[in-house]
Formats: structure tokens, C-alpha cells, sequence
């Protein structure tokens, strides 16, 4: 699962530069109901991505509640550019804001990765159709 701590987004698209650079693109949805929780969010102009690891359904089930201390209640570090990395995660994106477009109810964010950080001994956690599931190979 990605991880914001407040938003889950609906979809993101990974775009390769010529000069190395590599930038996500996000569309965040219900601009009126994060509008200013997301400005918040994004006011230091960086942002990670925690992609959980199976082991983190508790994690996931607590950041889907409205539970107001869901960071303290959960083991992080906080990184150079002030965001908060969750512990034993399959990994994280560390990402600074490159250009942000509203369009009406939405807003699109482009980020542009500084930190990729993964755990090649964790087995990711996904949601889907409603439940917990794992990979069938697995």
C-alpha cells in the first residue's frame, strides 16, 4: 500500500528524465475536503511515500481510521527534509514537489524523487478487492 499520512491518492505515473532525474505525478482527489489538510501536507515543498510490508496490516488499519495520533502511534523516523519515514517498511520514496496544478476538485503533484530506500527481505502488503491479500507465488 502507499502511505501518505493523511491521503491515498489515485493514481501515480513514473516519468524517466533524459538528465537522470526521475519525477512521479500524483492526482490527489476531494481537493475540498484536504484543501487545507493537504496544503499542510505539502508546505515544506517535500513528501514521502511509505510502502508498507506485510507485516504492517495494523499500521494500515490505523491510518485508515480517523485516530488524530496515528504518527505517535507508530514507530518513524523523521528524515533531513523533515518527513516522516515508518519503520520496517518495504521501503520509501523521499520526493520533493516539482509543480502542483489544480484542475477543479483535484490537484496533480509532481514530484521529483531525492531518497529511494527499500528492505529486499520484507514482502509487500496490498489491498485489494476489499481485503488483505498476498502474492500468489508466495
Amino acid at each position: 500500500l502507499f502511505l501518505f499520512l493523511k491521503f491515498l491518492f489515485n493514481f501515480f505515473i513514473l516519468v524517466l528524465l533524459d538528465n537522470n532525474k526521475v519525477r512521479l505525478i500524483f492526482l490527489f482527489k476531494n481537493l475540498y475536503f484536504f484543501g487545507k489538510a493537504l496544503q499542510i501536507f505539502l508546505k515544506n515543498n517535500s513528501f514521502v511515500i511509505n510502502f508498507l510490508s506485510r507485516e504492517q496490516e495494523d499500521v494500515s488499519r490505523l491510518f485508515a481510521t480517523k485516530e488524530p495520533e496515528k504518527v505517535s502511534k507508530t514507530q518513524h523516523s523523521i528524515s533531513e527534509n523533515k518527513n516522516i519515514i515508518l519503520n520496517d517498511t518495504l521501503g520509501h520514496i523521499e520526493l520533493s514537489v516539482f509543480q502542483q496544478i489544480d484542475i477543479a476538485d483535484h490537484v496533480l503533484v509532481i514530484g521529483e524523487v531525492q531518497n529511494l530506500e527499500t528492505d529486499d527481505s520484507k514482502k509487500p502488503l496490498i489491498y485489494y478487492r476489499s481485503k488483505y491479500q498476498s502474492l500468489k507465488d508466495e
